[in-house]
C-alpha cells in the first residue's frame, strides 16, 4: 500500500492506481472493495471489489499491494456481511464488473415481453426513462409514459431488457 499501513481481511481499500489489467474488468481507480487473503509470495491481496454502477454486484479480483490505499474502517456488522458473501459458493466466479449500459435520463426502450412487466402494465417497445445513475442487482429503475394510463409508470428493468433509443 502506498505507506506502510497495518490492514487486515475485511478492510476496506480503495483502488489507488490504475493498471492495464483491472481495466479490462472495468475497474479503476476510485473504485472501493475490501480485502479478502492476502498472497505474500506476490505481495498482492485477493479483493472483493463493489461495483459502482450496480449496488449488490462485484468482482473478485487479485491487486498488488502498492495499488491501494485504506478505506474508512468497516463496522462489525459489514464485515459479518461481507463474510456472508465471502461463504457463497459461487464468490470467486465474478471475475469482472460489467460496464454500465445505462446513465441516468437515457431513454430506454422495453425489448422483451415478461410477466412482471406485463403486472405493471408494459409491454415490448413502451419506452421510459432511466431515472437513477446505478442499477441494484442488474435492475435500473425506470418510468415509463404509456399512453392510456393515468400516471407514468415506474418499474424495475433488468439491464437486459431494454436498450438506449434516441
Amino acid at each position: 500500500m502506498g505507506e506502510e499501513v497495518k490492514v487486515e481481511r475485511l478492510d476496506r481499500v480503495i483502488i489507488l492506481n490504475e493498471t492495464e489489467e483491472l481495466s479490462k474488468k472495468n475497474i479503476h481507480k476510485g473504485y472501493r472493495g475490501f480485502l479478502v487473503e492476502y498472497i505474500s509470495a506476490s505481495k498482492e491481496w485477493v479483493v472483493c471489489i463493489l461495483d459502482n454502477y450496480n449496488d449488490g454486484a462485484y468482482a473478485v479480483v487479485k491487486v498488488a499491494e502498492k495499488d491501494l490505499e485504506p478505506g474508512n474502517p468497516a463496522t462489525d456488522d459489514l464485515k459479518k456481511i461481507w463474510e456472508r458473501i465471502i461463504a457463497k459458493p459461487d464468490f470467486y466466479t465474478h471475475m469482472e464488473l460489467r460496464k454500465p449500459k445505462f446513465q441516468e435520463y437515457d431513454k430506454v426502450m422495453l425489448m422483451v415481453d415478461k410477466p412482471k412487466y406485463a403486472k405493471a402494465g408494459l409491454k415490448k417497445g413502451d419506452i421510459g426513462c432511466v431515472m437513477f445513475p446505478y442499477a441494484v442487482l442488474n435492475d435500473w429503475g425506470v418510468y415509463f409514459a404509456v399512453e392510456g394510463a393515468d400516471e407514468d409508470i415506474y418499474c424495475d428493468v433488468d439491464m437486459d431488457d431494454m436498450e438506449v433509443v434516441d
